[in-house]
């Protein structure tokens, strides 16, 4: 509690308006999703995605489970592609440079980012 009013005292912390559901997201993941389970997954986290579209396109979090299913969903729903997501623990995304780093929009975070293979 401390830290957070520290936070809130010298301007660091934003607290945001919860935004209304996105029907359209949510609609698109079920109907495009490859199986039930994997639309519950993404449904389930919908909502990293609602704020990153609404804020800062930005995402940190754990789960490489949804991030893979959201990078292939991105082709039937192409807001999604400019959101910036980074898994702390994979040592090629840097989060920690990153953040260290205000951010910038990196190429190989965006969601929709496809990887050439040669």
């Amino acid at each position: 509690r401390a830290w957070m009013l520290s936070m809130v005292a010298r301007g660091r912390f934003t607290c945001l308006e919860p935004e209304p559901r996105d029907e359209i997201l949510r609609d698109k993941i079920e109907a495009h999703a490859a199986t039930e389970r994997c639309a519950q997954s993404m449904i389930k986290d919908a909502h990293l995605l609602e704020v990153a579209l609404n804020s800062d396109k930005r995402i940190i979090a754990l789960d490489e489970v949804v991030r893979s299913l959201f990078k292939e969903f991105s082709q039937h729903h192409h807001p999604i592609k400019q959101v910036l997501w980074a898994n702390p623990t994979i040592p090629e995304d840097s989060t920690l440079e990153w953040i260290k780093n205000h951010c910038p929009t990196l190429k190989n975070l965006k969601i929709g980012h496809q990887e050439n293979h040669k």
